[in-house]
């Protein structure tokens, strides 16, 4: 194998890197957190956060724009502390995966970029962790204490109003897509609509020289006239 085979090997494995990072929470507690990022060609995004047994995750997310006419699709994935796949979708622009906690840890969110290798691509993601509303009635049913009964009954509430708001978010993220895909559309169809116009007019002026050339008439001179 030649050199430069193996140094265009050496590029691609330096170049298709893993970026991590902690997006924090407490564990116990309901958690939320939804945000952009630009992830750039060949790179893998992974985000930790620490998840109680039982407890509901979910992890979504929705390309918003990209440059030129590349790939939209991106895989996402959601592995557990002892390295089991919680859930997986592969290359699509969008989607979401909801799972259970069977162990307690730091649970990774990741967001691949592999397959596009032509530019970045601006992504948003939705991480959220709720308490699994099936051990809360549970809870409820091994007590008496009526305060204690309320207080399920309110966390019951909050997290369906959570739910609704992780589908209304869901749904303004598709209309910030459409939005900036029609922008990217205007602005293609007004840039060449004024090309177009300018090679018209300029086509245009071009035959209006080349026709009176053909008819152009010449005087006639005393010295130009034919003679017997």
């Amino acid at each position: 194998m030649s050199m430069k085979t193996w140094l265009g090997w050496l590029l691609m494995f330096c170049h298709a890197r893993s970026i991590t990072g902690q997006i924090g929470g407490q564990i116990g507690k309901q958690t939320r957190h939804h945000f952009s990022l630009l992830l750039p060609a060949a790179i893998t995004e992974c985000f930790f956060q620490q998840v109680e047994q039982n407890w509901n995750l979910h992890f979504s997310y929705q390309v918003q724009r990209v440059p030129g006419f590349q790939d939209v699709s991106l895989s996402a994935w959601v592995t557990s502390p002892v390295g089991t796949r919680e859930g997986m979708v592969l290359n699509r622009p969008f989607g979401q995966i909801n799972c259970t906690a069977a162990v307690s840890g730091d649970f990774k969110f990741c967001i691949s970029n592999i397959a596009g290798t032509y530019g970045n691509k601006q992504v948003y993601l939705n991480i959220e962790v709720s308490r699994n509303t099936m051990v809360a009635e549970k809870d409820v049913l091994t007590t008496n204490d009526t305060l204690t009964e309320m207080q399920e009954r309110m966390s019951t509430i909050a997290l369906r109003m959570f739910i609704v708001r992780r589908f209304y978010n869901f749904a303004r993220i598709q209309g910030g897509r459409d939005f900036f895909l029609v922008s990217s559309n205007l602005n293609y169809i007004t840039c060449w609509s004024i090309a177009q116009s300018v090679l018209i007019a300029l086509v245009g002026v071009i035959q209006v020289f080349a026709l009176r050339h053909f008819f152009q008439v010449k005087t006639l001179t005393p010295s130009l006239r034919p003679r017997c």
